[in-house]
């Protein structure tokens, strides 16, 4: 009878470990704040903090409308001079 009580126990302590446990998404960096140069890009990601990540799929960031934000177009620069000032062939 003193092992079932044992592990009765156990069972209610596991129990209440798992049931406070709240799926959610961590922001990255974490800082609260992000403070970012004018016209320099910013990057954050965010990671599932959930039981099972096989179960997430298809994260999204939205905007405060609801849209989608779609990732920015990977855009090449080509400089037109050299470090010595010379023109470079236009690509």
């Amino acid at each position: 009878m003193i092992a079932f009580r044992e592990i009765l126990l156990v069972f209610v302590i596991l129990d209440g470990v798992v049931s406070q446990f709240q799926p959610h998404l961590e922001i990255l960096p974490m800082q609260s704040v992000q403070r970012k140069p004018v016209g320099k890009s910013l990057m954050l990601t965010c990671r599932p903090n959930v039981p099972d990540v096989n179960l997430v799929s298809d994260l999204q960031w939205k905007d405060d409308q609801n849209m989608t934000v779609l990732p920015k177009p990977i855009e090449y620069y080509h400089p037109l001079y050299d470090s010595s000032g010379n023109r470079l062939p236009i690509k």
